[in-house]
């Protein structure tokens, strides 16, 4: 290895070749980190505590809350992702969401002022079926751009955006709009790349620090596999603000109409953020909170002393199952709960 600080030896240059800081200017690799003909400024690249911590920040705004906790669910410049099984209603729960963002209002136990620009990237529907999707679940608004390769002139010029040529691109193309909102929809059809392949994460993880970086509130469209568990490495999750996993309900089968668990992975900044359960009438077109039907004899063997373990034994669940529902009870009013089910204290 050579005894310049800036020198890497030729494997390691093949193995980081997808960080942009070893390629010059014209795209070609380099074996050093800063070019010879390039005159190093190291000023500024440490921040003294005392000046940061006293340095005024603009305050992120948050675009969507729970209604019930005042809790922030997306924030300004932020990243999230919504994942689930094929056919539990991840595209449309993000329609929904796209909705009050636009529009401003409620949805479920959400609450948003309204007036955001959203960009929808969609690589997944034909375009007629993205059509009634966003008159059933959105309206039309001034303050929502589509791009979609079935609406381009030409669809090959849809981005494969773990590209980083192609990410440049893209971030000029939607420059003129200013987009609050980006909905990438889904991240494999948006991305093109083997979720499975840790350097190509690396350089989608890049981008999209990027653009939270750039103030924009990222949402994730985002598979599971059969395991239960999201499509490829969890590399992606590490800088998500928040994970939103949608599940089937109990006792819920593919045909039983649009039904899920709205369940949260992780919550980055901590607020009061309660899972919940809802499902859509496409005959009534309505919303509706509901709830897991065994809920009431979880509680109900809970007041009778019963354990968690005994609990998820006589009904056939998870101890982390009877554990939730517990906790979900007790947010919502213990002593109403058990008025409902008849248990006297």
């Amino acid at each position: 290895m050579s005894a310049s600080p800036w020198v890497d030896h030729e494997e390691l240059l093949e193995e980081n070749k997808h960080y942009p800081w070893f390629r010059t200017k014209d795209g070609t690799l380099t074996d050093r980190l800063f070019p010879d003909d390039v005159e190093l400024n190291l000023d500024g690249w440490l921040k003294g505590c005392n000046d940061f911590l006293s340095t005024a920040l603009p305050e992120r705004q948050a675009y969507v809350l729970d209604n019930e906790t005042r809790s922030a669910v997306f924030y300004q410049g932020s990243l999230n992702e919504i994942w689930a099984y094929r056919g539990q209603g991840k595209s449309i729960a993000v329609n929904a969401l796209v909705k009050i963002l636009v529009h401003g209002g409620d949805w479920l136990r959400f609450r948003s002022p309204g007036n955001k620009k959203v960009l929808l990237v969609d690589g997944e529907l034909p375009k007629q079926q993205l059509q009634e999707r966003l008159k059933e679940f959105v309206g039309q608004s001034d303050q929502l751009q589509i791009l979609s390769p079935e609406l381009m002139d030409n669809p090959k010029h849809f981005p494969a955006l773990a590209i980083a040529a192609q990410q440049d691109f893209f971030l000029k193309a939607i420059e003129p709009f200013k987009p609050d909102v980006i909905v990438f929809d889904t991240l494999t059809r948006c991305f093109r790349f083997d979720t499975n392949d840790a350097d190509a994460w690396l350089t989608v993880n890049d981008f999209l620090v990027r653009l939270r970086g750039l103030g924009y509130c990222v949402i994730l469209v985002h598979h599971a596999g059969k395991n239960g568990t999201q499509r490829g490495r969890t590399d992606g999750d590490d800088n998500l603000d928040v994970s939103i996993k949608l599940d089937a309900p109990y006792g819920w089968q593919a045909g039983d109409g649009l039904a899920f668990k709205w369940i949260y992975e992780k919550v980055r900044h901590g607020g009061n953020l309660p899972d919940f359960e809802a499902a859509y009438d496409r005959d009534t077109k309505v919303w509706s909170l509901t709830q897991d039907e065994r809920l009431a004899e979880v509680m109900a063997l809970t007041h009778e002393g019963k354990s968690s373990r005994a609990i998820a034994t006589k009904l056939d669940m998870t101890q982390s199952m009877v554990s939730r529902l517990q906790r979900k009870a007790r947010a919502a009013g213990l002593d109403k709960l058990n008025e409902k089910i008849g248990v006297s204290q």
